[in-house]
């Protein structure tokens, strides 16, 4: 089949925009099997290191997967701290990122993600925050966070408005 033919007319695999097997078995496990649009211009965007994205797209349309599938697999196992921030403006839009991430890392138990929201003490959450390559919190708990210089430095942020 040309070049052409397999560009236009056959659906893109998660493994040709550059996921690793680990996260595709996942995916599966999830059935979750062809990428959306938005996955298909973000996730190798995101892989190649490019610095800033802004990427515009419908609720539902994968967004989260988006975003979340390369971040995963950029983690460095080996440095234990936060290296990704998502915030998002609701603390249910945290909590749905947090699930949906968490379910996605689910293959490697070296990852885990933490949800940083309202109600719980800033030193309790501080310490959740140790050895987590992830954190999922709103607007409001980011601030306390930063101001209490909790996590720096991390690599990738991410705001996601839903």
């Amino acid at each position: 089949m040309s070049t052409f033919a397999k560009n236009y007319f056959m659906p893109l695999q998660f493994s040709d925009l550059g996921i690793h097997k680990e996260l595709q078995a996942r995916l599966v496990d999830l059935e979750i099997s062809v990428p959306t649009e938005v996955q298909k211009k973000v996730i190798p965007f995101l892989l190649e290191k490019k610095k800033d994205l802004v990427a515009l797209a419908k609720t539902g349309t994968g967004k989260t997967a988006a975003f979340g599938l390369p971040l995963l697999q950029l983690i460095n196992h080996e440095e234990n701290s936060v290296q990704a921030v998502i915030m998002a403006p609701t603390r249910e839009l945290g909590q749905q990122i947090q699930a949906n991430l968490t379910l996605f890392a689910s293959y490697n138990p070296e990852i885990a993600v933490v949800g940083l929201f309202g109600g719980a003490t800033l030193k309790s959450q501080v310490e959740a925050l140790k050895n987590y390559a992830y954190s999922c919190c709103n607007s409001r708990t980011f601030n306390r966070f930063n101001r209490a210089k909790s996590y720096r430095h991390y690599k990738y942020f991410i705001f996601s408005i839903g």
